[in-house]
């Protein structure tokens, strides 16, 4: 495994159920792929990872 990779942060599954929900909901309001690119982004830098969006 790349050692970037492994070095990134754990994540409880119960946030990604909730992050499958979140998208889920946001694929309900018709969300454009923008939007849950940018959910996405937001999701892993809230939970320690670096932006994929910005670099």
């Amino acid at each position: 495994m790349d050692p970037d990779i492994a070095a990134l942060p754990d994540v409880p599954p119960d946030a990604v159920r909730q992050l499958y929900a979140d998208v889920r909901d946001a694929d309900d309001d018709q969300a454009s792929s923008n939007d849950i690119a940018q959910l996405l982004d937001d999701w892993f830098r809230a939970h320690g990872y670096p932006t994929v969006l910005y670099r």
